[in-house]
């Protein structure tokens, strides 16, 4: 039996040559110099093979681009359910905003302008899923989902969407430590642990900064994190007193953009996906490459559009996958 490592070495060969198609810093700087929208849209433009790249339908054509990336990692991915569950996030965001367009009376459809692409499953699907109230193809992925999205969306119809983003966000963490364990992968159980951890450190200074009760905060800790829940809500009335080293950094990153300095974080943990030769981590290092590569192009973009100073925008850029 061929082991799903070497069965991987395909796909990591093909993530190579991607990688080698990433937007480097001194590509970003040489777009930057361009004169005008139009100039530094033309780089992306020729880049993504896209076309009539304008200012009213770039963060369209940017969203398509990430889903011909999607698109392409599901068809060399070879541990399916794996994959899949980095791919919930997208159709779990897209749940999320058809709730609020249902539940509102909008378009009852999944409309291209609101969503990110399809993860696992098509924007159609979706849509038909939640018609139906019948979410059963996720069992291709975890067979928890199904039922956790059924309760989910129950409860949402009665209390108009009060936390349904707070469980559409832990079942995501659940199915995906679940699943990584399940693959016996301690580097991606490590992965998604620490992004729980930097939820959960988000959450905790922005319920300080907005000045939210401490029942606020316990409502909205995620679990199953490294870092235990009481650890945050001890220090809620004395949020410089909270110490944890692994996370060092982005402690004094709250000072500064912690949203940044939160990707930044991750990219250089999850770096070394560029020196492994097999298995579904490299597929992974990839797709977070790629979506902060197009968060950097945004940041670029809404720069030239909005005349920024250069300054103001390269401190806003995360630290790319490639360098």
């Amino acid at each position: 039996m061929i082991n799903s490592n070497t069965k991987y070495a395909y796909s990591v060969g093909k993530i190579r040559a991607l990688e080698t198609r990433l937007i480097n810093p001194s590509q970003m700087e040489k777009v930057w110099q361009q004169t005008g929208f139009n100039s530094a849209a033309g780089f992306f433009e020729e880049k993504y093979e896209l076309t009539n790249f304008a200012e009213d339908n770039f963060e369209y054509q940017l969203n398509e681009h990430l889903g011909k990336t999607i698109k392409t990692l599901k068809d060399i991915a070879v541990e399916c359910r794996l994959f899949g569950v980095f791919l919930l996030k997208y159709d779990f965001h897209n749940f999320k905003v058809l709730s609020r367009l249902t539940t509102v009376g909008q378009a009852k459809n999944l409309s291209d302008s609101f969503i990110l692409p399809s993860g696992n499953f098509s924007k159609e699907e979706l849509t038909e899923m939640f018609k139906a109230f019948n979410f059963s193809k996720f069992n291709e992925i975890s067979d928890v989902i199904p039922l956790r999205l059924s309760a989910i969306f129950k409860s949402d119809k009665k209390t108009a969407g009060s936390q349904s983003d707070y469980y559409l966000e832990q079942l995501l963490f659940d199915v995906s430590v679940m699943t990584a364990k399940k693959y016996k992968n301690d580097f991606l159980v490590d992965f998604i642990k620490k992004q729980i951890d930097i939820k959960n450190l988000s959450t905790f200074y922005r319920s300080v900064k907005q000045k939210k009760e401490k029942d606020f905060l316990k409502r909205y800790l995620l679990a199953n994190g490294y870092i235990d829940k009481e650890i945050f809500l001890t220090a809620f009335s004395n949020p410089t007193a909270i110490k944890i080293p692994q996370y060092e950094k982005l402690l004094v990153a709250v000072k500064n953009d912690f949203e940044k300095d939160a990707d930044d974080f991750i990219t250089e943990y999850i770096g070394p996906a560029k020196h492994i030769s097999f298995g579904i981590t490299p597929l992974i290092g990839y797709l977070w490459a790629k979506e902060i590569e197009l968060k950097n192009v945004r940041i670029i973009l809404y720069g030239k559009i909005n005349n920024f100073e250069k300054e103001e925008v390269f401190a806003q850029l995360r630290i790319p996958y490639v360098q």
